[in-house]
């Protein structure tokens, strides 16, 4: 199960009107196949590419699920962000 939603899932069509789960890739972390909040995934054409908003990056696997390159737009945040207010107060 994946209730921290950490993780991806390379699906394979197993017949003409069913699919099957061929890889389970990720857990929670920082590290290279790891996922915090994955947020989205693309076909590539050799492989996909998976959106990890928690590490603010994006890591690239080949076509068998194989990890190929994790990289960022160059910013990193390593320390606690404080959640934004309004002009109530209220945290967003």
């Amino acid at each position: 199960s994946d209730s921290a939603r950490d993780q991806a899932f390379l699906c394979a069509p197993s017949s003409a009107t069913s699919t099957t789960i061929a890889r389970v890739i990720g857990e929670r972390g920082e590290l290279d196949e790891q996922f915090w909040l994955p947020l989205s995934c693309a076909p590539l054409a050799d492989g996909f590419m998976v959106v990890d908003r928690g590490n603010h990056r994006f890591e690239l696997f080949n076509a068998q699920g194989a990890w190929t390159l994790t990289t960022s737009l160059g910013r990193f945040y390593t320390r606690k962000r404080t959640p934004a207010t309004d002009t109530t107060g209220n945290e967003s």
